[in-house]
């Protein structure tokens, strides 16, 4: 099997099972080990049974949840840029119907 001087690697491929968990910089898949309390496994494995899920698909999406949230929490509340007009506000003598027939005077309306 192979030549003097020729690799394990070059005969059969990698050694190591992950070899195909890299391509092009995106992770395909990790295995992990997480201690979980049992209590807890119980409640999650009793969810996802009872509604035709994956425990593997209830941590997932828990985890993405609570990313999210956490993203959230963190971004910047909106804030509306101030883009008011120097002056003192409605002058004397006008009121909004005369404001209004000042803006169409002279469209027809």
């Amino acid at each position: 099997m192979g030549g003097e001087g020729e690799s394990r690697d070059t005969v059969r491929g990698p050694i190591l099972p992950y070899f195909l968990t890299h391509i092009y910089g995106t992770l395909l898949g990790v295995k992990t080990t997480v201690e979980i309390p049992d209590a807890l496994f119980t409640d999650v494995k009793r969810y996802a049974s009872a509604n035709g899920l994956t425990f593997r698909q209830v941590i997932e999406t828990s985890l993405r949840q609570k990313l999210e949230q956490e993203r959230s929490a963190k971004a910047k509340p909106f804030r509306l840029r101030k883009a008011s007009f120097k002056g003192k506000g409605l002058q004397p003598g006008l009121d909004w119907p005369a404001i209004r027939s000042l803006i169409y005077e002279g469209r027809g309306g």
